[in-house]
């Protein structure tokens, strides 16, 4: 049995991503897993080789097998297929549009903040009057 892409040449952007992101995922665990090891792997080695470089070779080979597994499984594949596509239609806003629809974000947030400030500094007199004196 041949490896084959699975629907070769549909979602490809998707597909590519979903494997850039899982292999950089899967590096900094590695790196995390070489560096922050069991301590006793420095005392064994095989061939003059640490066992920490051995362990993380063999979940470096199988993250690149999960890797490919998964963007290239049918129900994965599929489903990035489906996610490119509706992603294409999708009505992106102009710059403009974008830059006016931040600053209203910001202005709300600001105005909500400044809202929740005062209401909690009402509640905190309030509350002194009451059982300070």
């Amino acid at each position: 049995m041949a490896l084959e892409v699975y629907k070769k040449g549909q979602g490809s952007a998707a597909r590519i991503t979903t494997a850039i992101g899982l292999g950089l995922f899967g590096l900094f665990g590695l790196y995390d897993l070489y560096t922050k090891g069991l301590d006793s792997w420095d005392t064994v080695a095989f061939a003059g080789i640490q066992w920490r470089m051995i362990v993380a070779v063999i979940v470096a080979a199988g993250c690149a097998a999960l890797v490919a597994w998964i963007v290239n499984g049918r129900k994965a594949t599929d489903f990035l297929i489906v996610t490119e596509s509706e992603l294409k239609k999708v009505s992106w806003p102009t710059r403009r549009e974008l830059q006016r629809q931040t600053t209203v974000v910001i202005a709300f947030t600001v105005l909500l903040g400044l809202i929740i400030f005062f209401a909690d500094l009402l509640f905190v007199a309030l509350m002194r009057r009451l059982f300070i004196g």
